[in-house]
């Protein structure tokens, strides 16, 4: 929400940012109908890598587990970079300077020690951090909606279609870059298969956390970012902030 909000609002459908978000579940909520199927017939570790395999042939599958191995090397190392940026805001308030890369490299060498020991030490690290940050956002939702300025004009599913004019900014307001950044933001729910095999009852538990996962996020993001609308008097407002300082955008 931190990291991809204030990209959608500044440069993708602006007040129908909340719109995207919705359009985006109902989608992946399709696909999870198949790969909800797919996860109770076959109880396996390699996720995508085992589904295609056994489906279209060992040749597709291992080109597509090495595809998916590049792609989510790329987004690590976009998460590597936002977890950096924005750790290296906070620090600075406590007049501590410390480099991004350096920030980027130590969540790295965190997340190496982690999946290095039993899932049970990773699940209960995440177990916390999520609900943490789940508190914390609904805390800030409840802040951003109570200075008063919502409309129902950003759940119109129509609005996650609808541009904005760009304003000197390349690129600003095109409905390609809200939509991208929504469906980003479910990046890992799709791993749960991979637990099936450590898991007491995989048919069960994983489609459960699949669904779960899908539909909550959704309801989720749309209500932050839908908050963060609120917190504005006008979106013209919210979108300037979002061109220009989008670690301002999510704490005004």
């Amino acid at each position: 929400m931190l990291f991809n909000t204030p990209i959608m609002v500044g440069f993708g459908q602006g007040a129908g940012a909340p719109a995207a978000f919705e359009f985006a579940a109902v989608v992946l909520v399709v696909f999870a109908v198949g790969y909800v199927a797919m996860a109770r017939k076959k109880t396996t570790a390699g996720g995508f890598y085992s589904y295609i395999s056994h489906g279209l042939g060992r040749e597709l599958g291992i080109g597509t587990g090495y595809a998916s191995v590049v792609a989510y090397s790329v987004f690590e190392a976009s998460l590597a970079g936002g977890f950096a940026y924005f750790l290296n805001l906070k620090l600075n308030q406590f007049g501590v300077n410390i480099a991004w890369p350096w920030l980027a490299l130590a969540m790295v060498l965190i997340i190496s020690l982690l999946t290095y020991f039993d899932v049970r030490i990773s699940s209960m690290v995440l177990a916390i951090g999520l609900i943490s940050e789940i508190v914390i956002l609904l805390i800030f939702d409840g802040f951003l909606f109570a200075r008063g300025h919502v409309t129902a004009a950003p759940l119109n599913p129509v609005n996650a279609f609808k541009s904005f004019p760009a304003e000197g900014k390349l690129a600003a307001g095109a409905i390609g870059i809200g939509l991208f950044f929504a469906f980003w933001s479910w990046v890992g729910f799709e791993m749960a298969p991979n637990y099936g095999e450590e898991s007491r009852d995989p048919k069960r538990i994983v489609p459960r956390a699949l669904y779960i996962s899908v539909i909550g996020l959704g309801i989720f993001y749309t209500l932050t970012s839908w908050a963060s609308l609120a917190g504005y008097q006008t979106t013209k407002a919210a979108i300037a902030v979002s061109q220009t300082n989008a670690a301002q955008n999510v704490s005004v």
